[in-house]
């Protein structure tokens, strides 16, 4: 309670700051500010048995409030007219699949995550059985809280590297480091400390926050590339397509992964496995990821789009 009411009242000194600089004013008047805000905590405590629609009656308002956002920041949004233009199903999918960039991203997202896919299916067993932790859940929470920690921290970095130079090959120097850091979980073993792991999540982090924030932005660029080159608006179609392959990536993978174990005698359920399932767990865990993203780099390589492109396009369109 008394936290609470400490960042409260010095949230509030900027803003009395901006009405007076008297340091008497200041000083009484976050005093005053803290000695009311308990009174009001503990008087809503007794009376919370009283609101019993308070939360159905906030949620009204703040969609209302929401709605009303939503409305007027967008009402003054430039609009276009769309040309009633329809084909059949196939041959919007033959369409499709003549974009060449699309095509090469189709093949980067079904590589990129049944790595994705494999690693994440793998990575408890490695910290069970080839690291031999007692509470792997807990390695296995500190590794995602790492690596998301550092994916967001990481996506200024890389949105200035994808500026710079072209995506695609931002894009490849991501997946690279991906490749590389995966493998090092055939180092890994008993004796890694804390830090090391630490350090091998931060990689993971680093590196997929240039995979995700460029391969996404890449999207929207083969569609408008389509458009450019067809004058047809066909979002559906690629949207529908790149459903597809990611729910085969998540789909397949973990099959695969389950049969690789299998070969190598690894038994889930067991509390203790054998060396050659312990081998099993590590090619499972660093090669088939990194495998798979090493293929990803083909597709980047035939995407052959960037931004001088698509504005000589658009420019010609014009």
């Amino acid at each position: 309670m008394e936290t609470t009411d400490l960042i409260f009242a010095v949230d509030s000194i900027p803003a009395i700051f901006g009405v007076t600089t008297d340091p008497f004013i200041v000083f009484t008047s976050n005093v005053f500010a803290v000695l009311g805000l308990r009174s009001l905590y503990f008087l809503l405590a007794g009376a919370m048995g009283l609101f019993r629609y308070l939360k159905f009656g906030l949620s009204i308002v703040l969609i209302f409030v929401f709605m009303a956002a939503t409305f007027f920041g967008t009402a003054g949004a430039p609009a276009s007219v769309r040309t009633q233009s329809s084909l059949p199903a196939l041959q919007q999918l033959k369409l499709g699949l003549e974009n060449r960039p699309f095509v090469a991203l189709l093949w980067i997202k079904l590589t990129q995550l049944m790595g994705v896919a494999s690693g994440t299916a793998t990575a408890i067993f490695v910290v069970q059985f080839v690291m031999q932790k007692e509470k792997p859940g807990d390695w296995i929470l500190l590794l995602g809280l790492i690596a998301t920690a550092v994916q967001i921290l990481a996506i200024p970095v890389w949105l200035k590297l994808s500026r710079r130079f072209d995506k695609p090959k931002a894009y490849a120097v991501a997946t690279l480091l991906y490749v590389a850091t995966t493998l090092t979980w055939w180092l890994a073993g008993p004796d890694e400390t804390i830090v090391q792991f630490g350090a091998r999540a931060a990689l993971q982090g680093f590196t997929a926050a240039g995979i995700l924030l460029i391969g996404q932005s890449m999207l929207p660029d083969a569609i408008e590339y389509d458009y450019r080159r067809t004058g047809l608006r066909r979002e559906g179609v690629f949207s529908g397509l790149y459903s597809i392959v990611e729910k085969f990536a998540f789909a397949i993978a973990p099959a695969i992964v389950g049969f690789t174990l299998a070969a190598w005698g690894f038994e889930p359920k067991s509390a203790q496995i054998g060396d050659a399932a312990v081998q099993g767990v590590r090619i499972a865990a660093a090669f088939l990821p990194a495998t798979y993203f090493a293929l990803s780099l083909i597709g980047i390589a035939l995407y052959g789009l960037n931004e001088k492109t698509l504005k000589a396009m658009a420019t010609e369109t014009r």
